[in-house]
């Protein structure tokens, strides 16, 4: 799924979206915003998404020596929620609970079903990280800080990705009946806080992330962190959920099989049937349950891996000051600008929002956020911007430049 999708199902399915909510100048100017690669190492496509390594650096080292409270997460998360101005609860929806710290304090999830393109994808709150890192630390001495982050990091991702495959699943229903599930037996089912099915309780889509999270993490720190740590990682997600979750997303633990079994199978296929059934009972007719039975479909995404989730934080937070983020990332417009007046050209890119090409040297400009100081550095070496006018130039000097438009 890519922006232009996205455009087109907007055309051709107008009764399935609700009115975009896209970038406001107070959000762009309040937030630092940074494309990050929350699982690097697990890519299907290694050579579509080779230039996706640029994005994992630096902030990790920030986040190692970040010690955060609750309070502090609470005022960020609180803050992006407000200024995003959705009232109504959708599936990832930024901010807490009541002023209850849950997943989607330290991570959220904007749907395109709500959100225009460039803002929809996965954001991990800086604060968000540091703190789960922090908890996962407290249960298991003996996890290293890098370890920690990591297996954070992995878990907020994947929980949010969940939200992903929902709506994914959604999108995939909508087409084919050409009828809203997404704003209709989605968000239904997600704001009946504990609902039951034909007399047999049906877990929450909270529950089915955060399960989906911890098998997908703990096979990442398994396979790129710590070899044979399946178990090990996953005790210390089971303990931090049983710790720290609220009833929904405790739930999880209820499903103590693993994604492939049958049990699973059968309860996530029960959610899904439950969207599809909502959904159509608002148009006044069902589909018999043995006619849903011929159908299989699988809750996978539609995320680009890496390219459609950012580090976020509010430019007052601490962090943000303690770290001095402004002086290490400038946003994706004044690098555009800069490179036109040198004459650079500007082609389609697979995999982020451009290419650039400028004296015949060609690189990405990543998608419309800000960015780090590891990527900018790619970006000025494969564009030789150092060397201008017979002259070598100093990075801070032409940051600095660039930076001033």
């Amino acid at each position: 799924m890519n922006a232009q999708q996205i455009s087109e199902l907007r055309k051709y399915l107008p009764n399935c979206y609700k009115e975009e909510i896209g970038l406001s100048e107070d959000f762009d100017d309040s937030f630092f915003s940074w494309p990050t690669n929350a699982t690097p190492k697990i890519i299907e496509d290694k050579e579509e998404h080779e230039s996706e390594k640029l994005f994992d650096r630096d902030i990790d080292e920030i986040i190692l020596d970040t010690r955060v409270e609750d309070e502090e997460i609470l005022d960020t998360a609180d803050s992006i929620a407000d200024s995003l101005g959705v009232d109504q609860p959708f599936p990832g929806k930024p901010g807490s609970d009541n002023g209850n710290v849950t997943v989607d304090t330290l991570a959220f999830y904007l749907p395109y079903h709500v959100f225009k393109p460039q803002l929809w994808g996965i954001y991990l709150l800086v604060e968000g990280v540091a703190s789960l890192a922090q908890k996962y630390r407290k249960i298991e001495p003996t996890l290293n800080g890098l370890e920690s982050v990591r297996l954070a990091k992995a878990f907020l991702f994947y929980h949010e990705s969940f939200h992903n495959c929902v709506e994914t699943f959604a999108t995939r229903m909508e087409i084919s009946n050409r009828i809203p599930f997404y704003n209709s037996g989605v968000r239904f089912l997600y704001q009946t806080t504990q609902p039951y099915v034909r007399g047999s309780k049906l877990f929450h889509e909270e529950a089915f992330a955060n399960k989906y999270a911890t098998e997908k993490a703990t096979e990442y720190f398994d396979k790129n962190v710590r070899k044979g740590g399946k178990k090990f990682s996953k005790t210390i997600i089971n303990i931090s959920i049983r710790q720290n979750g609220l009833p929904l997303y405790k739930d999880s633990l209820e499903m103590s099989t693993s994604m492939r079994s049958k049990d699973y199978l059968e309860k996530i296929s029960e959610f899904q049937e439950e969207i599809y059934q909502t959904s159509l009972s608002k148009l006044l007719s069902r589909l018999p349950a043995n006619v849903w039975k011929e159908f299989s479909f699988a809750m996978r995404g539609n995320l680009p891996l890496g390219s459609i989730c950012s580090y976020i934080t509010s430019k007052q937070s601490k962090i943000a000051q303690r770290a001095r983020l402004g002086g290490l990332l400038f946003k994706t417009k004044k690098l555009e600008t800069y490179l036109s007046k040198l004459g650079a050209t500007f082609d389609k890119s697979g995999v982020h929002q451009k290419k650039i090409v400028l004296n015949g040297r060609k690189t990405d400009l990543p998608i419309n956020r800000d960015i780090d100081p590891h990527t900018a550095t790619q970006i000025i070496k494969k564009l030789n911007l150092l060397q201008q006018d017979g002259k070598r130039h100093n990075f801070t000097t032409l940051r600095n430049t660039i930076l001033r438009g």
